[in-house]
């Protein structure tokens, strides 16, 4: 691997783990909207991280999220309730930062927020295991 692609795939790692912590301190204050937001981008830029290991990108995140799924869910790289979960918080993410009159409650965000940080250790277990490259 070049030292260019290690250096974007930690960048991302990185990216997703802080931006995980912003979500945890969102969390412990109630702001379950913000919430949504952080953990649906926590989780796009440790997949970004993942398709940057394996040569691919994409410019959206219709196009990540289809790219992960076909990539790492269709190809048995990680487990199918990983598709589920991300394409659950694309759609909670997208519906809190584009719907009118959106507000999560705990009840609606815990169980994916918690979801969250294994599916970021997943990942990254995925990607620094030596045997997929």
């Amino acid at each position: 691997m070049s030292d260019e692609k290690k250096i974007y795939i930690d960048f991302k790692i990185n990216q997703a783990k802080e931006t995980y912590a912003a979500a945890e301190i969102m969390f412990e204050n109630k702001m379950y909207n913000s919430v949504s937001n952080r953990i649906y981008y926590a989780s796009f830029y440790i997949v970004q991280a993942a398709l940057h290991k394996f040569d691919q990108q994409s410019s959206s995140h219709k196009g990540a999220k289809i790219l992960f799924n076909q990539s790492f869910i269709k190809e048995k790289k990680t487990e199918e309730k990983w598709g589920v979960f991300y394409s659950k918080i694309f759609a909670l993410r997208d519906d809190g930062d584009y719907g009118d009159f959106v507000v999560y409650t705990k009840e609606q965000v815990e169980e994916l927020f918690l979801q969250t940080k294994i599916f970021i250790e997943t990942i990254e277990q995925l990607i620094h295991d030596q045997r997929t490259l």
